[in-house]
C-alpha cells in the first residue's frame, strides 16, 4: 500500500486537530483515507460488505431522510409495521410477516394491527401497542408523516398487542401504506411527539428495531453491525453479513480505483468520465433518483428492485464471475 508523504500527513492531521475543516477532499481518497486503505475481510457468508460513497449520511430518521444514502442506512436500522420479511438464500430464504398484520373493517375506514409479541427496540423499549400509538402521534406531528398517511381520526391501544386506527375516510390500501420505508417505527424513548422539534430522531441513536444497528460513526466511515435484539434472527431471516461499512471517498475516480483493487464491494456514482469505469469484476445497477452504483460480482442477494435495498438479505461469495 503506498505510504502518504510525511508532509501531507502532517498537514492533514494539523488541520483536523484545529477543527478548521470537517472533511478534507484532498485527503479522502483510497490512498490517503485511513478508513479505506486497508484490505477487506474474507468474502463469504458472514463477511463485511464495504460500500464507497461520495458523502456520508447526515440523518438516520427514516421519515425525514431525503438523500438515497440516508434512506439506505435508515432502512437497515428500522422497519415498517407491515410487509413481508425475507431472509438470505444461504440461511434458507425464509419468509415471515413483518412487525404487524393489518386487517380492515367498516369498508376500510377502521383498521386493526395485530403486533408481534416479545419484540424490543435496540434500546430495550418494548415494541407494543403504546409504542405504535406513539409513532402514529409522531407521524401526525410532522408534515412529512401527514403527507404519507391518509387523514386519521383516532388511534388507540386495545391491548398490549392490538391497535385500532380509525380513518376519516375509507382507504383500502392502508395496510400497504404502512409498509413504506419512510414509515418505519422508532423507539418512543428517542422522541417527544408533543413537540415538532423533539419528534425528530437524532443521529446516531439506538432507536431502531431492524436487523442492523449503528456500530461506529467516524470521520470517514459509518458502520453497521447485526442487532442482537432483532426478532428475525429467530426465524433465520439474517443478516448473513457480519457488518456493513459505508466509507467516504469523494472523488469518483478514487472510488473506481478502490473497487477495481478490491477495497470496495459497492461504489456509488463512478460512471462519469472522471470515474474510469468498474473493470470486469463489477456490474452496473440503478439505485434510484438517477443514481448509479457499481457492484462487485462477489455480492449476492443485493436487489435494487426495492428502494432502498435491504442488506439483511445480502451475502458475499468468493465467486467473482
Amino acid at each position: 500500500m503506498p505510504r502518504r508523504p510525511y508532509r501531507l500527513r502532517r498537514i492533514c492531521l494539523t488541520l483536523l486537530a484545529a477543527g478548521s475543516l470537517g472533511l478534507l477532499g484532498g485527503c479522502a481518497n483510497p490512498d490517503e483515507n485511513p478508513a479505506v486503505a486497508q484490505p477487506l475481510h474474507e468474502p463469504g457468508s458472514g463477511g463485511v460488505l464495504v460500500w464507497g460513497l461520495p458523502s456520508l449520511p447526515r440523518s438516520i430518521d427514516p421519515l425525514l431522510a431525503r438523500q438515497p444514502v440516508e434512506q439506505l442506512l435508515a432502512a437497515q436500522v428500522f422497519e415498517p409495521l407491515t410487509g413481508e420479511v425475507r431472509g438470505p438464500q444461504p440461511l434458507g430464504g425464509n419468509r415471515q410477516p413483518g412487525l404487524a398484520e393489518a386487517s380492515a373493517s367498516n369498508r376500510g375506514k377502521v383498521w386493526y394491527l395485530a403486533l408481534r409479541r416479545d419484540v424490543t427496540f435496540q434500546d430495550g423499549t418494548p415494541f407494543d401497542a403504546d409504542a405504535v400509538v406513539a409513532n402514529f402521534a409522531r407521524w401526525q406531528q410532522l408534515r412529512a408523516g401527514r403527507r404519507l398517511l391518509p387523514e386519521i381520526a383516532g388511534v388507540r391501544a386495545e391491548s398490549d398487542d392490538r391497535v385500532r386506527i380509525r380513518l376519516a375516510r375509507p382507504e383500502s390500501r392502508f395496510g400497504e401504506i404502512l409498509a413504506s420505508a419512510r414509515l418505519c417505527v422508532v423507539s418512543p424513548r428517542a422522541f417527544n411527539a408533543r413537540r415538532t422539534k423533539s419528534a425528530r430522531i437524532a443521529f446516531p441513536v439506538a432507536a431502531g428495531i431492524g436487523p442492523f444497528r449503528i456500530g461506529e460513526r467516524l470521520e470517514f466511515s459509518v458502520s453497521l453491525v447485526p442487532s442482537a435484539q432483532w426478532w428475525g434472527a429467530d426465524f433465520q431471516l439474517g443478516p448473513a453479513l457480519r457488518g456493513v461499512d459505508f466509507r467516504l471517498i469523494k472523488d469518483p475516480a478514487a472510488r473506481s480505483r478502490a473497487l477495481r483493487r478490491g477495497l470496495l464491494h459497492v461504489a456509488n456514482g463512478i460512471f462519469s468520465e472522471e470515474g474510469g469505469g468498474t473493470g470486469p469484476l463489477a456490474t452496473r445497477r440503478e439505485l434510484g433518483d438517477g443514481q448509479e452504483v457499481a457492484v462487485s460480482r462477489a455480492v449476492r442477494g443485493l436487489s435494487f428492485a426495492e428502494s432502498p435495498p435491504l442488506l439483511s438479505r445480502v451475502w458475499l461469495t468468493g465467486i467473482s464471475r
